[in-house]
């Protein structure tokens, strides 16, 4: 909360005379989730889905198929959640025993580091365009040296909730939504300054009762999940998501999360991490906010 605060006063400024450099930030960011992998076959890997994923989302976000409401919903539905409880039921995936650790076993020190990497992160999550916490989360990981799995889960929940409050400080002083509940905020009012300080308390009391909720029923629910048949609840999920897809986005909408599913599954195969997915929406990006769009769509023939 301190940081977004600071940050935010800052944050017209910033918006308004980083617009038209927008897009060498995509770009090295792009780079970034490709030097991460760090051998060169998995470097070449990421660079192979970042560019498909990327040409995948030019072809659907620049066509009439799908109304563009509605067109995020069947790609990223394939790419990241179909293709995962596929490869999940090929390979007879069971939740392992589970056990209560009440050991954090992280100093303060590193709670700290974790909690403000994160903030920072999420931060940036909510200004730069197509950058999910996937990719801000992969950033804090190898700059902050995170290799440790608690500290990692600090840092995503730092991302997260300040990605929110950010959202909500972009739609008051910018006029632009950066989530989903921004989004839905700016259908329904114009907020005022009391209103992102009425919404900010609502976030700071629904997180301390999350997180009461988290404590008790973290312990009795992964309890009920081991005895649940894995396989015929994926199935269940899948025909769930399939079924949505239908009845939202049509035939057209199948085709388009069959697709993507297939680039997902291609990343699992060639043991490329799932974040390079998101070049959908990076690769878009990045050619929108460089003016390169149009000649790349016309060389399509879109």
């Amino acid at each position: 909360f301190i940081v977004v605060g600071l940050l935010a006063n800052y944050f017209t400024l910033a918006y308004e005379l980083s617009r038209p450099y927008v897009h060498y930030a995509i770009l090295l960011a792009i780079i970034f989730m490709v030097l991460s992998e760090r051998k060169l076959k998995n470097m070449l890997g990421a660079l192979a889905i970042i560019v498909l994923s990327g040409l995948f989302g030019v072809i659907t976000l620049g066509s009439s198929i799908i109304s563009q409401q509605n067109i995020l919903f069947p790609i990223l539905s394939g790419m990241f959640g179909i293709s995962t409880i596929i490869i999940s039921m090929k390979d007879k995936s069971r939740l392992p025993k589970q056990t209560d650790n009440e050991n954090l076993k992280l100093s303060t020190r590193n709670i700290l580091k974790s909690i403000l990497l994160g903030s920072v992160a999420g931060v940036i999550v909510g200004f730069l365009p197509a950058i999910g916490v996937s990719q801000a989360a992969t950033m804090v990981q190898y700059l902050g040296g995170m290799g440790e799995a608690r500290s990692f889960l600090v840092s995503m929940s730092g991302i997260g909730t300040s990605n929110e409050i950010f959202s909500l400080l972009s739609l008051y002083l910018v006029g632009n939504p950066r989530s989903g509940a921004s989004v839905a905020i700016s259908q329904i009012l114009q907020p005022t300054f009391n209103d992102i300080l009425l919404f900010s308390g609502v976030i700071i009391f629904t997180a301390g009762i999350s997180s009461m909720l988290t404590l008790y029923l973290g312990k009795r629910i992964p309890k009920l999940m081991v005895r649940l048949d894995y396989t015929k609840l994926s199935l269940a999920i899948l025909a769930g998501i399939t079924a949505m897809v239908f009845l939202v986005t049509g035939i057209a909408g199948l085709l388009v999360a069959l697709t993507s599913t297939s680039i997902g599954l291609l990343c699992a195969s060639i043991e490329a991490k799932r974040g390079n997915c998101m070049g959908v929406l990076l690769v878009p990006s990045l050619l929108f906010f460089s003016g390169l769009n149009p000649i790349v769509m016309s060389a399509l023939g879109l």
